[in-house]
């Protein structure tokens, strides 16, 4: 129940929970979802979204303390995390066993599966969203509210591709008050095989942010188009110069190094 390759847990209050999936409102689940199977001693069931077989499995129990904690110190965007999942007394895993090939299938089968965990967190109400692949925990409402955005909402690209926030050393020349920030995420790898890496830069967390979205919505939508000396701008005044490289901060993993510069954006090999 626990190894689908992309899934995602729905924290709830297991309090007058059915422990049989199935009983889903059939109001509430995804627009032509249609169920293909029930395990009721799992008790776990199947159903179709868009083409994809997504699984739906409950357990009446607290998820992993240890782990959970890790993931709520990493939620830097949502003050609420560590009170919203202290009541969490069951969850919900809603996964599917496809190991999807190439970055349109990936996006497909994450979305199916995104559709059915809104559905879910908004049946049950659920206190948190906990996106596996990529180790965001986020605001269920915020998740379900920010779903139907056809170009992928910045809401859902930070949940399928988590950031990490890194202190640098101050730049030369630099007259900030404050260090400058890096990024690096996790999870773009399971749709173009690399992870972004944004080096230190004194611009705002917020427009760090912004820039990091908006090269992975690129990336998620266009696959591994990016080559070293490619340079990706998002206007006039601001772009990114680009590097791949066969590692970065964590061993063994291939990253889009992002440098910014003001007036022009890069990315290379």
């Amino acid at each position: 129940m626990n190894g689908f390759p992309i899934d995602t847990v729905v924290l709830v209050d297991s309090s007058g929970i059915d422990a049989d999936p199935v009983c889903l409102p059939k109001v509430s689940l995804p627009k032509g979802a249609v169920l293909l199977t029930h395990m009721p001693k799992v008790p776990m069931a199947t159903y179709q979204i868009d083409g994809q077989k997504v699984s739906v499995a409950y357990r009446p129990e607290p998820f992993d303390p240890k782990q959970l904690s890790t993931f709520v110190a990493a939620a830097r965007t949502w003050p609420g995390a560590a009170e919203a999942v202290e009541g969490a007394t069951g969850y919900f895993v809603i996964g599917s066993d496809l190991s999807p090939e190439g970055h349109e299938q990936t996006e497909s089968t994450s979305m199916a599966v995104s559709r059915m965990a809104a559905a879910v967190a908004s049946s049950y109400n659920g206190k948190a969203l906990f996106w596996k692949p990529s180790g965001a925990l986020v605001d269920p409402k915020e998740f379900v509210s920010n779903l139907d955005d056809p170009n992928l909402s910045p809401s859902l690209v930070s949940t399928w591709v988590h950031m990490s926030w890194f202190r640098g050393d101050p730049l030369p020349g630099s007259t900030a008050e404050r260090p400058p920030l890096a990024v690096s995420t996790t999870g773009l790898a399971r749709f173009v095989g690399r992870e972004i890496e944004l080096l230190p830069t004194d611009l705002p967390a917020a427009q760090i942010a912004e820039l990091v979205i908006f090269v992975s919505r690129y990336l998620i939508r266009s696959g591994p188009v990016l080559a070293s000396g490619h340079t990706l701008g998002f206007d006039e005044r601001r772009a990114v110069k680009v590097d791949l490289l066969d590692e970065g901060l964590r061993p063994g993993i291939p990253v889009i190094s992002l440098t910014y510069r003001q007036n022009e954006i890069t990315v290379s090999d």
